[in-house]
């Protein structure tokens, strides 16, 4: 399977919530904001290798990835494929640095250029609806948050919170990462995050599902929130998906890929 000459477009936006997905040592999926994945062709994807940490240690040659982008519109295109490796020069190297975010900034050039070759490609419509959307997440703020400790400081809490900032589930499914758009996710307290069911695909997750979350807002900070889906809540305006967090990371500088280990209590 190919990208559409569509989904090549979307990918090629300078100003497009844009994810990778990887699978860890230790079998737990990890997803980050990779901003500067772009099509080089209809087969291949091409990122930057810059500020990461946890991803570049899962990226082994011949590794299945997940991507996913995000536009303005809510365009969305969910990519499986296959890890080729890094190339320090070359043609992939070449097309990656032209891009404005490493061109034009001594201080954020790629090391290298990571190439992944396309096997899967879809949308999830629903997650285009911004009716459904605004449904899933007044039925997420519908329900008391629950949850015992916490791990999501109010900052965090609030970058999920932000309507107009693009979040994401990751899980493992059979022996490949998954994205799936989660434009409604909220921090429904300090150790619970929630998510409607009418504007993603909410049936791919199972009860039990060990999960990693991601925000990326329109300033560009980002979050990842790691934990386990716990299952459907019935709240006043619909059903809502839970998840228990159990780790928070901050993913943007000074100290990308960071835990965060202490919180001031709300």
């Amino acid at each position: 399977m190919v990208l559409t000459s569509d989904a090549v477009e979307a990918f090629n936006l300078e100003l497009a919530g844009k994810f990778l997905a990887t699978i860890g040592l230790d079998g737990r999926p990890n997803v980050v904001p990779v901003i500067s994945i772009r099509a080089f062709d209809e087969e291949t994807l091409v990122f930057g290798e810059f500020m990461m940490v946890k991803t570049k240690r899962n990226l082994v040659d011949g590794c299945a990835v997940c991507t996913c982008v995000i536009t303005e519109r809510l365009d969305n295109y969910v990519v499986r494929g296959v890890f080729e490796g890094f190339e320090k020069r070359g043609k992939y190297y070449d097309f990656i640095s032209e891009i404005p975010l490493f061109r034009y900034n001594a201080y954020t050039g790629a090391r290298s250029a990571g190439v992944i070759r396309v096997e899967e490609v879809w949308q999830v419509k629903r997650a285009k609806s911004r009716i459904n959307i605004l449904a899933d997440t007044l039925a997420v703020m519908s329900v008391s948050g629950g949850g015992s400790g916490g791990v999501i400081p109010p900052n965090v809490a609030e970058k999920f919170n932000r309507i107009n900032a693009v979040k994401v589930v990751a899980k493992v499914e059979g022996d490949k990462p998954l994205i799936i758009p989660a434009l409604s996710l909220r921090a429904m307290s300090q150790s619970r995050l929630g998510f409607g069911i009418r504007s993603m695909e909410a049936e791919r997750l199972n009860e039990g599902d060990v999960v990693a979350t991601a925000v990326l807002t329109m300033d560009a900070i980002a979050y990842q929130v790691k934990g386990k889906y716990i299952g459907m809540k019935r709240g006043l305006l619909g059903k809502i998906g839970v998840i228990e967090a159990e780790e928070t990371y901050t993913l943007t500088p000074p100290r990308p890929g960071e835990k965060i280990t202490s919180i001031r209590k709300s």
